[in-house]
């Protein structure tokens, strides 16, 4: 089946099928991220990735404490995993610049749109 937004190809697929696709529209083009079987499962692939990039910040976040706080390192969280990270390699411009980076991919995935895709 073909998988279609405003008579845009989104997807197209043999065994799936799919009711939802998460976009960005951008000039004038659709750029689908992912398609899913239910409104709930679009909505998990675009928190997936906002919620990469607020982990990102609350680390670089965390980096700045402890170089305020003039410790040798800072634990870097991602999920259930934890890391010792020592500031031998970065200064705070890089940690500023990190959290700046995941603010801005935040602001551009809060842009994606869920939409109903068409099945041809």
């Amino acid at each position: 089946m073909k998988y279609y937004y405003n008579n845009t190809l989104i997807r197209t697929s043999k065994t799936h099928k799919y009711t939802h696709a998460v976009i960005n529209e951008v000039g004038g083009k659709v750029i689908c991220y992912g398609c899913s079987s239910s409104k709930a499962g679009a909505e998990k692939i675009k928190n997936t990735e906002i919620s990469y990039y607020q982990r990102r910040i609350a680390n670089g976040q965390n980096a700045l404490k402890a170089l305020d706080a003039g410790k040798s390192g800072y634990y870097y969280k991602d999920g259930r995993h934890t890391e010792f990270i020592k500031f031998e390699d970065h200064d705070r411009e890089y940690y500023e610049r990190y959290i700046d980076e995941a603010e801005q991919a935040v602001e551009r995935y809060n842009k994606w749109q869920i939409v109903e895709v068409e099945e041809r």
